[in-house]
């Protein structure tokens, strides 16, 4: 999971195929700023797969709202 603002550059942090290019010290710099009151309001925490931009895009397989609200 993932909660970045705008202004930090962790892009690919945990990203399985890019590499993070920051530093051990930026990764727990960020972490800690994060990890009290922020992560106290989260209950849940999933994580799921990267899912390539050309796969979300792609409509050959795409399903019409009607099969998804049955």
């Amino acid at each position: 999971m993932q909660l970045l603002p705008a202004r930090v550059s962790l892009w690919y942090f945990g990203d399985p195929i890019r590499e993070c290019t920051c530093s051990a010290s930026s990764i727990m710099r960020y972490q800690k700023r994060i990890s009290g009151p922020l992560l106290d309001r989260i209950d849940i925490h999933v994580e799921v797969p990267r899912v390539d931009y050309e796969k979300l895009a792609d409509k050959r397989n795409a399903e019409n709202s009607t099969t998804i609200r049955t």
